[in-house]
């Protein structure tokens, strides 16, 4: 089974997309919200500050083949 990404919205001051594997997810045992952050401070999208008050939510799939 191909490893699959799932897609989390982060909002802040403004909102971001993170996107994360399965493989990244099933080692933290399916808890996203840390791992959503520090990939959001990892991009360069937030700072770790930003990060503390952010929400986080999945994104309802969309499913697009990927190539």
């Amino acid at each position: 089974m191909a490893n699959q990404t799932h897609r989390f919205s982060i909002t802040g001051s403004s909102i971001h997309i993170v996107e994360v594997t399965d493989e990244e997810l099933n080692a933290v045992g399916g808890r996203y919200h840390d791992l959503v952050r520090d990939k959001a401070v990892t991009d360069g999208l937030m700072t770790k500050i930003e990060t503390r008050t952010a929400y986080v939510a999945p994104v309802k799939s969309t499913s697009t083949p990927q190539g």
